[in-house]
């Protein structure tokens, strides 16, 4: 897997302070469905969107969407973001095959009712927030499974902006990585694609 660093201008601040000497929260814009124009991270996540949903343009990557000399992915494309010099992941994408285990936790995911099951103009799939707390720390997450064509894109993001939906932010993330990774809209596998 190729890493690299990505060093960007820190885009976003979670609180302004005027003259009067009182904090502001910073505007929290929606993350929109269109990947930004730009770099890209692992050859799937725009580092525009990587900051905004972070809060830094301090982080690592792992992964990448390699593909062969026909245009195919040579593997399955997966991207993890981690705070430059920490350990553990803050946004974490994988973009496998609908089969196997894979389709299975989706088919699964339709079901449950312990997930939201995302509108029809977004597309198949489901989203959910997770709550972690350990002693004093706790956590959240935001995570979606969206099918596209013959393929599942699964975006798991920490909340690291106050303010930010994680979930929402997840969401918009799968979305936008349809576009960068320009993933086929047709199901080419075996059997009847999954379905509500």
């Amino acid at each position: 897997m190729a890493m690299w660093v990505a060093a960007v201008a820190l885009a976003i601040s979670g609180c302004t302070g005027d003259d009067d000497g009182v904090n502001h929260r910073a505007q929290i814009d929606e993350l929109p469905a269109t990947a930004p124009p730009g770099e890209l991270l692992c050859d799937m996540l725009p580092v525009d969107t990587v900051t905004t949903v972070t809060g830094t343009g301090d982080v690592e990557a792992e992964g990448g969407a390699d593909r062969d000399s026909s245009g195919k992915f040579a593997g399955t494309p997966r991207c993890r973001i981690m705070i430059e010099g920490e350990h553990g992941d803050i946004l974490h994408g994988n973009v496998p095959w609908a089969e196997g285990n894979s389709l299975n936790s989706f088919e699964a995911g339709l079901d449950d009712d312990r997930f939201n099951q995302l509108p029809d103009e977004v597309g198949l799939g489901f989203s959910w927030t997770e709550e972690n707390s350990s002693g004093e720390s706790s956590s959240t997450r935001g995570h979606a499974r969206l099918l596209h064509g013959s393929r599942v894109v699964e975006m798991d993001l920490a909340q690291m902006v106050e303010g930010r939906d994680p979930e929402a932010d997840a969401i918009a993330v799968a979305q936008q990585v349809i576009e960068t990774l320009e993933l086929g809209d047709e199901w080419i596998l075996p059997g009847d694609p999954p379905s509500r």
